[in-house]
C-alpha cells in the first residue's frame, strides 16, 4: 500500500509510516485514509525511513504545505535519507507560518525525544475503519 497507520493511545501519538516507492498518488490515498480515521493526537510523527524511491513534484509538497494544520498538534517528520530530508525541509519551509509547531528530524529517536516519549506502544490502525472514541 505505500503506508501504515498506527496509535500509541497512551501518549495520543498517531504514526504514519511510509514504505517502499511513494508517489502523489501514495501520499493523496494516505491524506484520505488519514480523514477517514478521524484520529486527533497530541503528536503526529511522520517516519519517511523505509521509503526507498519518492516521486513527488515540488509543487504537490508546496500544495500539501499550504493546507491548514490542526492547532495543537506537534508535528515531527523523519527523514533519514537525503531526498526526503530535503523534501521535508522545503515542506517545512513553505507552511513556515502556518506549521509553527513542526520539526524535521533523520531519525526516530529525535522525533521521540522532541515529544518527551521513550518508549511509544504503536498499534496499527485499519486503513479503512474509522476509530470511535473509546478506541482513542
Amino acid at each position: 500500500m505505500g503506508f501504515r497507520l498506527e496509535f500509541d493511545q497512551a501518549n495520543q501519538i498517531f504514526l504514519i509510516a511510509f514504505e517502499g516507492e511513494i508517489d502523489e498518488r501514495t501520499v493523496a490515498d494516505c491524506s484520505a485514509a488519514v480523514r477517514r480515521v478521524g484520529v486527533a493526537p497530541l503528536f503526529t510523527i511522520i517516519d519517511n525511513t523505509g521509503v526507498t524511491r519518492a516521486d513527488i513534484s515540488s509543487e504537490q509538497i508546496r500544495s500539501a504545505a499550504r493546507r491548514t494544520p490542526t492547532k495543537g498538534v506537534r508535528q515531527v517528520i523523519v527523514a533519514p535519507q537525503n531526498v526526503m530530508y530535503g523534501l521535508s525541509r522545503m515542506f517545512q519551509i513553505e507552511g513556515d507560518e502556518a506549521w509553527d509547531d513542526l520539526h524535521v528530524v533523520r531519525t526516530m529517536r529525535e522525533a521521540l525525544d522532541i515529544i518527551g516519549v521513550k518508549s511509544p506502544s504503536f498499534s496499527p490502525i485499519p486503513i479503512n475503519q474509522r476509530m470511535t472514541e473509546s478506541d482513542r
